[in-house]
């Protein structure tokens, strides 16, 4: 999801770190992960202040320490609705698509001539580039991948057309 007006607000115990602009709901949980991670929370100290997302100052999700987006209230509260992100999703088709087939993630990469950290990158929803989609679906294992993402309501024309092939990024 790319919007514009974004902000997660990152936080150490009861202290406001800082507000950052983010470009996508991507974007905001790779921060609120790497700001967990770097200030060396574990999960019990991480604040619910921290990682919630506002579009133009409201509130509209939450990045928890496992990386899960949550949908949220105006009032913050949870409505207890995860927000599966489209890269995490496409991600994920893949490697069931794989997995079926009976392919490990090398033999697969070497198929289509894809490295092992390229393929690994699109199967977590880290990062999907339009060269590596495009080699991957032309793996025969990937042949009714098009049909799984339009039943899951996944335009995969947004993957493969992008001006900036490395734009769908996810967590680094």
């Amino acid at each position: 999801m790319r919007a514009q007006g974004l902000k997660v607000t990152l936080a150490a115990s009861s202290a406001l770190v800082s507000e950052v602009p983010t470009a996508s709901l991507h974007e905001a949980r790779a921060f609120v992960l790497n700001f967990i991670r770097h200030s060396g929370l574990d999960t019990a100290e991480v604040p619910a202040a921290c990682g919630v997302i506002r579009k133009e100052g409201t509130p509209i999700a939450r990045v928890d320490p496992a990386g899960c987006i949550w949908e949220l209230r105006a009032d913050e509260t949870a409505t207890g609705k995860e927000i599966v992100l489209d890269v995490d999703l496409l991600g994920h088709l893949v490697r069931e698509l794989r997995s079926a087939a009976g392919l490990t993630r090398a033999a697969m990469g070497e198929a289509v001539k894809v490295s092992d950290a390229d393929l690994t990158a699109l199967e977590r929803g880290r990062r999907v580039t339009a060269p590596t989609l495009r080699a991957v679906m032309a793996h025969p294992a990937m042949r009714d991948l098009p049909e799984h993402a339009r039943r899951h309501g996944l335009d995969l024309n947004i993957f493969l057309t992008s001006a900036d092939p490395s734009a769908t990024r996810g967590q680094p």
